[in-house]
Order: structure tokens, then sequence, then C-alpha cells
């Protein structure tokens, strides 16, 4: 066989193993993934009760007191990774080919030969993105043995919480942001019922959250919307006045479905509060983005201490200790869709930000809201609070201004 025919053969095989193995791979993720539970009802239907109310109690710990299990086969998960094991084996190959070849120097065997450099770097791709899967499936498994879970696989205490009282008209429902969780506004809704407010509160769980660092990798805005939208025709029929309390990306994602104008039909009952919108997020940029990109050539998780970030004490149990890159892309897409539509909105709407938000810039947002021309919108800018003043030293006022809003 020429030496012509004989380097296609070696490319082909290459690419053609390799490109096997990341199928089987990216299939293998997407059937590990559950779809989210479409049919998990969002609301109690009982209306015989006079007054329903329950929160989960969080420790004020990092993360809850749970035993972590020491797994030492770590070397045994890389030494059997398929990706490892190809990268390995065409690597090895390569360096044969040197050493028992015509030619005599490894050097020059790899200059002169574009097949055996094709072989070579495919074998040390191999071994990159199998170390890559490795961390990332041990990232999950830290991420899950730190967690308790109920049966149906969620975190039991991200589940969703309600306060209500027959005969209310109002409703107060609250989606969280992005790595959030229902009872990070256990506070608000506590201020509610001892405030003795005339209105049902509901915080409920977004999709992909609350359950594992892989649901969360396949966050998905289109999905978002429609869970947003579904509660929202769900409410519609039920209560006079719809108001919506929206947190950071959940803020984002209503915004675009606003601009979507499916809402229209609902939105003469709505009142809309958001808080810290992510919109000209201050990481959103081509840099930031193409970092994410090329670490997420290698993985999907990154330990939030390894980039130097400080997160907020109401994220220190909430975000699983790691950034996920595929959805902090997919805020990124949240944020482009969802600017320039606060100058439009014309329905009330309270924004609620922060001069000291490390991921929303006041000034751009405050401008957006200046230049809305139905003059619906109001605005509260705090001197400190970060991204969370429901955490901060103003949680009272930030309260009673919620509350007043809703009340006018």
């Amino acid at each position: 066989m020429s030496k012509t025919k004989l380097s296609i053969i070696k490319k082909l095989f290459a690419i053609s193993v390799l490109a096997f193995f990341s199928c089987v791979n990216s299939k293998k993720n997407m059937n590990s993934i559950d779809k989210y539970e479409e049919n998990k009802p969002l609301i109690s239907t009982n209306n015989d009760h006079s007054e329903s109310y329950k929160i989960n109690e969080s420790k004020n710990s990092d993360l809850p007191n749970f035993s972590i299990k020491k797994e030492p086969n770590s070397l045994k998960k890389y030494i059997t990774n398929p990706y490892v094991i190809v990268g390995a084996t065409i690597c090895s190959y390569a360096l044969f080919d040197y050493f028992y070849g015509n030619n005599t120097s490894l050097v020059n065997q790899l200059a002169i030969n574009y097949s055996s450099q094709l072989l070579f770097s495919s074998g040390i791709f191999g071994i990159f993105k199998g170390s890559g899967i490795i961390l990332d499936q041990e990232a999950e498994r830290l991420v899950d043995q730190l967690y308790e879970k109920d049966e149906k696989g969620y975190i039991k205490d991200h589940k969703g919480i309600e306060y209500k009282i027959k005969g209310n008209k109002k409703v107060l429902i609250i989606f969280h942001g992005l790595t959030g969780r229902p009872n990070v506004f256990a506070p608000l809704i506590e201020a509610g019922k001892r405030k003795k407010v005339k209105c049902d509160i509901i915080s409920t769980l977004l999709p992909f959250h609350g359950r594992s660092l892989n649901d969360l990798n396949s966050l998905n805005n289109e999905e978002v919307e429609r869970f947003i939208y579904e509660r929202l025709e769900y409410l519609y029929d039920k209560y006079d006045q719809i108001n919506i309390y929206l947190k950071s990306y959940s803020g984002a994602v209503f915004l675009s479905l606003y601009k979507s104008g499916k809402l229209d039909k609902f939105k003469d009952k709505f009142k809309v509060i958001l808080d810290a919108p992510n919109i000209y997020n201050k990481f959103n940029n081509k840099t930031v983005g193409n970092f994410f990109r090329l670490y997420g050539f290698w993985r999907k998780y990154c330990n939030y201490e390894c980039l130097g970030f400080k997160r907020d004490p109401i994220a220190k149990d909430q975000d699983f200790r790691y950034m996920v890159i595929p959805a902090g892309l997919k805020t990124f897409e949240a944020d482009n869709n969802a600017r320039n539509i606060i100058s439009k909105l014309d329905i009330p709407t309270f924004v609620i930000l922060t001069k000291d938000d490390k991921y929303v810039p006041w000034d751009l947002v405050e401008n957006e809201v200046k230049n809305n021309s139905c003059n619906k919108v109001k605005i509260k800018i705090f001197e400190s609070g970060g991204h969370s003043v429901l955490s901060s030293c103003h949680k009272s006022e930030f309260i009673d201004e919620v509350f007043d809003f809703i009340n006018k």
C-alpha cells in the first residue's frame, strides 16, 4: 500500500473514532437528563382551607449538613474513559510509527508526516477532553452528595412555597433567578403574613433548577419562558390582580416574553416587579463570552473560587458551588433579547436596583426607565445591597416598597 493511501487511512481512522465516541458520550449525557415534569401541579387546588402556609427553614451554613461519601476510584474512571482510551491508543500508535517506521527521528517524523501530526494531536485532544468529562462527573457526584433529595430527585429545601388565604383576589407570584430557589424569598413571604397582606403569595421553582448540575447545564430560555407563560395563564382566571415578582434572570426572560406579544391578552391584570433584572449584564461581553466558550470546550462546570468570585451571602448554598458554563451563556442570550423593552412597557412596573450590583449596571437600566413613554414604570435605586437587597441592611425598606406597590 502506498504511503499516500496509508496516510489517508490514518486520518480517517483518527477522525472517525473520535467522532464516534463524541456522539456516544453526547447521547449518554442527553439521555441522563430527566425532562421537567410538565404536569407537576403549580398550586394546590384545595380551596377548603382558610389559610395555608409553609416555609422550609434553611440553616445558617454554607451547605446543609450532609455527609460526603469518599470515592477512591478516580484513577479507574480516568483510565476507563472512552476519550482517554482512544487518545492514549492514538498517541501510542503515532509513537510506535516513529520507532518502527522509516524515519528514526521522532521530531523529524512529526515535522514531515502530516498523518502522524493528526494522530498525535487527536490523541492529545482525547486525553484533554476525557479529563474534562471526568472532572465534570466528579463535580456532579460531589453536588449530589451535598444535597439531600426527595424520591423524585428534587433537593428537599428547594421546593415551592405558598401563603394563601381563602377569598383573596390578589396574588404575588415569585420567580427566582439563575441557580436560585423559592425559599430565598422566605423573608418577604413571612413579612407578608406578619403584615396580613390581602394577597396570596406563591414562590415557585423554575425548570432545570433544584435537582442537579446536569439539569442546570440543560437550561433552555424558551422552556423557562413557556413555564412563566403557563403559570400566568393559570392564575389569570383565579385572581383580579396578578403581581409578578421577577428576580434577575427570570426578569430578562419575562421581558423577552412580553416583547413576543404572547401576554397581551393577560396584561390587564398585571403588576410587575423587576428586582435587579439581568439586562446589560457587566459580564456579557466578547471577552467573557469567548472565555466561556473556550473553557466550555473542555468542561461544563467551573468552581467559583477558581475564578476568584466572592459570592453574595444569599447565594452561598444555592448555586451548587459551581458556575455552569452553558447556563451562563444562556443568561447572556436572555440579556441580549431583553434590552430596550423596559422603555416600551405599558403595564405598572416597579424596577429595583442597587448602585453596587456587580452584575447589573443601574445607570443603563435607569435610562430605559426614563425613556418609558407610558410613564408606568417606577424605579427605586438603593445605595448598597449588591445583587440582592433582600439579604442586605435595606431589607425592611425593600419589603415595604414591594408591598406598597402591590397595594396601590
